[in-house]
């Protein structure tokens, strides 16, 4: 078991006087959410959301469901943005990336979702091209060629086990 000084040396939390005014690229921060809000069906899911990550860390986000784990992850790689607030990542202003930039983010960092699940936010479609964007050099006109033949493909499976 382990000691509450231990513990306490081991794991840190923020407060509310946690600073992240000034320059988002200074600093030991790897990650900076500032006020982030965003509201999906109406629902606040992230309600003034404000938390940062320091450099050089494994970072868990745990939770009850419901909570905005993963609305908080996918602001973090471009997939969603704020309604307002600001998402900082290695001193990059998420929302403003263009997509160039979104996608080298992107490969900078490693997210497992749980069950290894499709993009809850993206169409069939845009799951299948995901990678197709993420690592070819091909056009939209070839990957989305590509993505409907094995949409077409997967169709003529499933009619053959009917």
């Amino acid at each position: 078991m382990m000691s509450e000084d231990h513990a306490e040396q081991d794991y840190q939390w923020h407060s509310t006087d946690l600073d992240l005014t000034g320059d988002p690229a200074e600093g030991n921060w790897s990650i900076r959410c500032t006020d982030v809000h965003k509201r999906l069906g109406g629902v606040n899911v992230l309600n003034g959301l404000t938390v940062a990550i320091p450099d050089d860390t494994i970072t868990v986000v745990l939770g009850p469901s419901g909570t905005g784990k993963s609305v908080l992850i996918k602001h973090l790689i471009g997939l969603m943005f704020p309604d307002s607030g600001d998402v900082v990542v290695h001193g990059e202003h998420v929302p403003q990336l263009t997509m160039p930039k979104l996608l080298a983010l992107r490969q900078r960092i490693g997210v497992l979702f749980q069950d290894g699940a499709l993009f809850g936010s993206m169409s069939v479609f845009d799951n299948v091209a995901f990678p197709l964007r993420q690592h070819t050099d091909q056009s939209e006109a070839q990957i989305a060629k590509i993505v409907t033949r094995s949409e077409e493909h997967t169709s003529e499976l499933q009619s053959h086990h009917d």
